[in-house]
């Protein structure tokens, strides 16, 4: 078997979203009879890409050409705009030594297609003056920093808040949060006590939102 029958293809240039898998078909250029060729690959980083971790795909004189299908399976992370290139390593032994065989590697690139966003458990709130209720709030993905949030009511086109308003509670920290980034999504619970006269406006009608 000589260096250059046992050359190993592979579909280079792999671009994956976290959330998918693609597929590298890998097949040997030629072979030579009577020899078994092993082709393994592995993630340079398993803490980035979970598979292929350590595949063995074996070819000889029959299947040489026909492609073997790995799968390319990234790891999640919480964490928004965190492109990265992980490649994938290559080794090969044949049956018939062939001295140092320089095969590629296949460069993946884990594209991460979230963004940060402020979510709430519930939209709207509405009771009397004086009572409380709870939601929640969490980030839709974790940015790279810290991220502090700060919780106030605003009028509505008519003018509402001159009758009404809330007061906010998080984490029994008051109105403002912070979001951890060493945390993903961890959501934190906020109390909010509706304030107004009754006499003039009735219950008070909260709309939740981020701005």
């Amino acid at each position: 078997l000589s260096c250059s029958a046992n050359a190993v293809i592979a579909l280079l240039n792999y671009s994956v979203a976290e959330d998918t898998t693609v597929y590298a078909d890998i097949y040997l250029q030629a072979a030579v009879r009577g020899d078994d060729v092993r082709v393994t690959l592995t993630s340079s980083d398993l803490t980035q890409i979970s598979s292929p971790a350590s595949v063995t795909l074996t070819f000889n004189e029959t299947n040489y050409n026909l492609a073997q299908r790995v799968p390319i399976i990234p790891v999640y992370s919480c964490v928004a705009a965190l492109d990265r290139y992980v490649p994938i390593t290559v080794s090969v032994e044949s049956a018939t030594t062939c001295g140092d065989l320089v095969v590629p590697e296949i460069p993946v690139y884990v594209t991460d297609l979230q963004k940060v966003g402020l979510a709430f458990t519930k939209a709207q709130i509405t009771g009397p003056p004086g009572s409380n209720y709870e939601f929640d709030m969490y980030l839709t993905s974790q940015p790279t920093s810290d991220v502090q949030v700060s919780l106030a009511t605003l009028p509505d086109a008519f003018g509402a808040d001159l009758y009404g308003s809330a007061s906010f509670n998080c984490g029994a920290q008051g109105p403002v949060w912070t979001f951890s980034a060493d945390e993903c999504s961890v959501p934190v619970t906020c109390i909010v006590t509706l304030v107004g006269d009754d006499t003039k406006c009735g219950d008070v009608t909260l709309q939740v939102g981020a701005k």
